[in-house]
């Protein structure tokens, strides 16, 4: 066969085969079917085997990247730390911190207060309608509960 690659052979030898109608088949040459085989084979280690090396280089240059960056992350840590340090700004820092999270408790406070007010107010209208509509069933009853006068009797 020609120089073209196994891929592409077996992609010709398909377009050029025996095509069986209704059944989706087709006949091929056996030899030269086995022959792109055969080259397939021989073909597959060495790109097997120049992946493999692809995949230990690009692990090799990511861990020496990592390595690097985590090099340069420490040491601007390092200088970060002394210069807050150096400036008393973590102490500032704590303080406003120690205000924020007072403020915050407060707030928290007033927000469950008012919260609690609002529900007390739901919950004593719900009752206001409650009782309400319990009176107008209860004057329901008496009403149904009365004797019939002689008017219009049933039957």
């Amino acid at each position: 066969m020609n120089q073209a690659h196994p891929v592409d052979q077996l992609e010709q030898l398909i377009e050029h085969a025996i095509h069986v109608p209704v059944s989706g088949k087709v006949l091929m040459d056996e030899a030269t079917l086995r022959e792109i085989a055969e080259q397939l084979r021989q073909a597959m280690p060495d790109e097997a085997h120049f992946k493999q090396r692809m995949v230990v280089e690009r692990d090799r240059i990511l861990a020496e990247a990592r390595a690097q960056a985590r090099h340069i992350v420490d040491d601007a840590q390092a200088q970060m730390n002394s210069r807050l340090e150096e400036q008393s700004t973590v102490q500032q820092s704590r303080e406003r911190a120690r205000l924020i999270v007072t403020e915050a408790e407060q707030q928290a406070r007033r927000l469950r207060a008012d919260t609690n007010a609002y529900v007390a107010n739901q919950l004593s209208t719900l009752e206001s309608r409650v009782q309400r509509i319990l009176h107008e069933v209860q004057a329901g009853q008496r009403f149904l509960a009365q004797p019939v006068d002689g008017q219009g009797g049933e039957e």
